[in-house]
C-alpha cells in the first residue's frame, strides 16, 4: 500500500518500519475502497505514522482520554517547531485519524463517550482536503470552517441528532442557542458561511 502512495524508498521504509504496519495498511486499503482520493490517503498515512509511534496501543485498548492527551502534545510540538500556525488543525487531524483507526481495529474503549464530531472523522478530513485542494483556502480559514462544523456536530450529538437528520430548523436553533451564549453577529455570519459550504459539499458527496 505504501508503495502506491509514496515515491521515495526512504519514506516507504519509514512507514514500513513503524509499529502496527499491517494494521495501518489494512485501514488504508479500507479507506481506498471507500473512495478516498490518493491525496487524502497520503494525508491519512502520514498521520497514522504519527499515531502509531506516539499512542500506546500494545494492550489492544485505547481510551478517548489517551488519544486526546497525545493529540495535545503532538499539536503543541507542531506549533513550537513552526510547522503549523495554530495547534487546532494538527490536533483535529490527529484525533480524527486516531479515533477512526482505533475504532476500525476494535481498540477504542467506551466508544459511546467519544463526542459527535469524531464519529464523522473521515467526513471532516475529506471536507478539509476539499477546502484546500478545490477552493485553495488557507490553513487558518480551514481551521476556522472545521471548528464551526465540529461545534454544530457536538451540539446536535448532545440532542441525539445525527448528521443525516440535520434540517434547517436544527441549524436555526443551533445559531439561536449560540447567540444566547454571547456570539456576535460576526461570529454568527462566519458560522453560517462555513455551514453553507459544508452542507453543499456534503450534498454533492451524497
Amino acid at each position: 500500500m505504501f508503495e502506491e502512495l509514496f515515491k521515495y524508498r526512504a519514506v516507504i521504509e519509514r512507514h514500513r518500519n513503524a509499529p502496527l504496519v499491517a494494521e495501518r495498511e489494512r485501514y488504508l486499503r479500507q479507506r481506498q475502497q471507500a473512495g478516498q482520493t490518493t491525496e487524502t490517503l497520503i494525508r491519512i498515512a502520514r498521520e497514522l505514522l504519527c499515531v502509531a509511534t506516539r499512542l500506546e496501543m500494545s494492550s489492544g485498548a485505547v481510551t478517548w482520554e489517551q488519544i486526546s492527551a497525545v493529540a495535545d502534545t503532538w499539536a503543541f510540538e507542531q506549533q513550537q517547531k513552526g510547522r503549523a500556525k495554530t495547534d487546532k488543525w494538527s490536533r483535529l487531524l490527529f484525533v480524527s485519524v486516531a479515533t477512526d483507526w482505533c475504532r476500525f481495529l476494535g481498540f477504542l474503549v467506551d466508544d459511546s463517550v467519544v463526542d459527535q464530531p469524531e464519529a464523522f472523522a473521515n467526513e471532516l478530513i475529506h471536507f478539509a482536503d476539499w477546502l484546500k485542494s478545490e477552493r485553495g483556502l488557507s490553513e487558518h480559514t480551514i481551521v476556522h470552517y472545521t471548528w464551526y462544523i465540529r461545534d454544530l456536530l457536538r451540539w446536535s450529538g448532545m440532542r441525539g441528532c445525527q448528521l443525516c437528520d440535520i434540517r434547517p430548523l436544527h441549524i436555526d436553533q443551533y445559531l439561536s442557542d449560540r447567540s444566547l451564549t454571547g456570539w456576535s453577529r460576526v461570529s454568527t455570519a462566519d458560522a453560517v458561511c462555513a455551514l453553507r459550504v459544508f452542507f453543499r459539499h456534503a450534498s454533492r458527496e451524497g
